[in-house]
């Protein structure tokens, strides 16, 4: 027995005075008993759907679970653990699982150490539990593991993504705790072969706790010095895919410009928060088109139809995930923004949308087009850097340090022409000589030679940068 009635009592004691503190702390700033209730229980029992993302099982899982249901059936029936060669049985079985899962980081089975222990750790939890000596100080500390190992399995339903790691840590100490139990025995078994094993075990599991967080290492190691920081308040110093990080900053400058009101579908309120832009109302703006009833959808369609600088911000990526895992965006604010809003350009998986029959500029955008007499040219609609631009790179997007053509004095013609927040010209289109010297928006065009080579559509960046080579602004090809 691992509970007792002291141990029941403990848990009921803490666990009440826990919740009474904490509902104090909340009830003291102003919330009233009422709003806690409602917030903590009632309101999620309101939820009109349900998200959900199904474990993954992998092959055998259910076969394992049912052979360790049986050996434990049998372990119990004829008191294996009185016996020496029901231990045995048992130190072999944990010694075993204990290899498979040390050869998960060497590379040889292709499997995450926590999808792993989702679909087989959590099966065999009870034999490195169970007692395998008369004096086993430790078997009641590692039952206790066991028994929470077992109850945070359940972080992964109904989302069994990263939650995959919370449920299954636990694991880690479980067989930290069960190989060392199991030594004994297996001491025992090999004899003359104990030190030579012991030794072979020892850099087995050293080798195997160095190289997970050498791999994790080098991960962030390549991340940190190939990727660039995002730079938008909050999050100056997160580095991201390079394809992530020019899509946000190229919403987050259209949004400052274009908006007075953003609400993202599915809800994006990060950029609320960097681009300081409000929503609509105060009402949940995630996945607001399964959270919100009927009339705070109407409070929002209300708000959004006077404002004429509203714009809707569309991760497309996501919104085909939820699609085709049968989650339906439907509701009467989901109908008015179809019917009403227009997607004004798109970069990659997100849309800027602004209301029907609007025209904007779309900053830090570019587009290629054939030119006259076997040239080809470039525009760009941006606003003004701060320092003349003395050459302009065209990169790859997966390997922005090396251009693939550099536009400058020496290969290409400039013409601006000053453009308003809608696109129209406010002045005539001329030329101009490197270095650029831009005021407010522009619409640059640069004409150089054709030569045949093939810029890599879709995922070209475009460079601006001053006399030392100093990046003054970015832009992302559009179609």
């Amino acid at each position: 027995p691992v509970v007792t009635s002291s141990s029941w009592a403990w848990f009921i004691g803490v666990a009440f005075g826990t919740i009474a503190i904490l509902s104090g702390l909340v009830l003291i700033r102003g919330t009233t008993l009422h709003g806690l209730a409602d917030g903590i229980l009632l309101e999620p029992f309101k939820h009109p759907s349900v998200y959900f993302f199904p474990m993954r099982w992998r092959i055998g899982t259910g076969e394992l679970a049912l052979g360790s249901l049986a050996l434990a059936a049998l372990a119990a029936r004829n008191n294996w653990l009185k016996t020496a060669l029901g231990r045995r049985i048992i130190t072999i079985a944990v010694i075993a699982t204990g290899c498979v899962f040390l050869c998960l980081p060497f590379g040889i089975i292709s499997t995450s150490p926590a999808t792993w222990g989702m679909c087989y750790a959590i099966t065999l939890a009870w034999l490195f539990a169970a007692p395998l000596g008369p004096d086993d100080r430790g078997s009641c500390t590692r039952a206790w593991v066991a028994l929470l190992l077992v109850f945070q399995f359940l972080h992964a339903y109904p989302v069994a993504g990263s939650q995959i790691n919370w449920g299954t840590y636990l694991w880690v100490p479980l067989l930290a705790l069960g190989l060392h139990n199991a030594w004994s025995v297996l001491a025992d078994m090999l004899g003359a072969w104990r030190r030579p094993a012991r030794i072979i075990m020892g850099l087995t599991v050293a080798a195997a706790a160095v190289i997970m967080p050498v791999r994790l290492a080098q991960i962030g190691w390549n991340r940190y010095h190939l990727s660039q920081p995002l730079g938008l308040p909050g999050t100056e110093y997160i580095r991201l895919a390079d394809e992530t990080t020019y899509d946000l900053r190229i919403m987050t400058e259209n949004l400052r410009a274009h908006a007075n009101m953003l609400l993202g579908f599915p809800g994006l309120y990060s950029v609320n928060l960097w681009t300081g832009l409000p929503t609509p109302t105060l009402a949940n703006a995630t996945h607001w088109f399964s959270l919100l009833s009927v009339e705070r959808q109407q409070a929002i369609i209300a708000r959004m139809a006077q404002s004429p600088r509203a714009v809707l911000l569309v991760q497309r990526d996501v919104l085909n995930y939820l699609s085709t895992t049968g989650f339906a965006t439907r509701g009467p604010l989901h109908e008015w923004l179809i019917k009403n809003f227009q997607c004004a350009f798109a970069v990659d998986g997100y849309e800027f949308w602004v209301l029907q029959g609007r025209q904007i500029a779309p900053l830090a955008t570019g587009r290629f087009s054939p030119g006259p007499t076997e040239s080809r040219e470039l525009t760009l609609t941006l606003s003004a850097p701060a320092l003349p631009v003395s050459s302009i790179d065209v990169c790859d997007l997966n390997a922005r340090l090396l251009p693939l053509l550099t536009l400058d004095a020496t290969n290409a013609q400039a013409f601006v022409e000053p453009i308003d927040l809608t696109g129209n010209a406010i002045g005539p289109s001329h030329p101009v000589a490197f270095p650029l010297r831009l005021a407010g928006f522009n619409r640059l065009v640069l004409r150089f030679a054709d030569n045949g080579e093939r810029i890599a559509h879709t995922h070209a960046l475009i460079v601006l940068r001053n006399a030392e080579g100093m990046v003054l602004s970015e832009a992302r090809e559009i179609n």
